[in-house]
């Protein structure tokens, strides 16, 4: 199995980016520290908190679709989250592997809530909290999905406490036949 190469991983807001890659990529480099699988009609879903944010990776036979967000030097076609200014919400439409993935990337200041919203069960999250710097307060990333027939939902909150700011994302994620109704 050819596996499209891991970037090397500085860190902040600055240099955190989103993917959406169609080929199997390699996650054992951004370091893997958290991960839940399920099931989503065909498609075998992998949840995992990285080192440097989040993946989530769905696999069908040889369909293959991730959803990256790190922060990665070397992920030229990845669009950065950090505009200008905290508060600047980026949405996208993507098309790839026969699904339509529909994400907004919403950063904020940590003056703001920085929690999951309610729609996924406690069963249906992930949260791993990273070593603090200094005296700064914990940062975390907090992975949450919501299942349905027709749709994946997943919402994340990534926290960089020495920078004063946070990242929301919140996918979904539908069949393509299913997204165009």
């Amino acid at each position: 199995m050819n596996l499209a190469p891991a970037p090397t991983l500085p860190y902040g807001m600055s240099a955190l980016r989103y993917s959406l890659l169609t080929e199997p990529v390699d996650l054992a480099p951004l370091h893997v520290l958290a991960s839940r699988c399920v099931l989503w009609q065909t498609w075998r879903v992998k949840f995992c908190v990285l080192g440097a944010s989040h993946a989530v990776c769905l696999e069908r036979g040889a369909d293959h679709l991730t959803e990256l967000l790190a922060c990665a030097v070397g992920n030229e076609g990845g669009i950065p989250v950090m505009q200008e200014e905290t508060g600047k919400t980026t949405n996208l439409c993507l098309s790839a592997a026969g699904l339509f993935c529909k994400v907004m990337l919403i950063p904020f200041a940590l003056t703001e809530d920085a929690e999951l919203s309610s729609e996924s069960a406690p069963e249906n999250r992930l949260e791993f909290a990273y070593p603090p710097q200094a005296e700064a307060p914990t940062p975390y990333t907090r992975i949450g999905w919501n299942v349905t027939a027709d749709a994946l939902y997943v919402e994340t909150v990534h926290t960089y406490p020495e920078e004063g700011r946070g990242v929301r994302s919140r996918t979904v994620i539908r069949e393509e036949e299913t997204a165009l109704r």
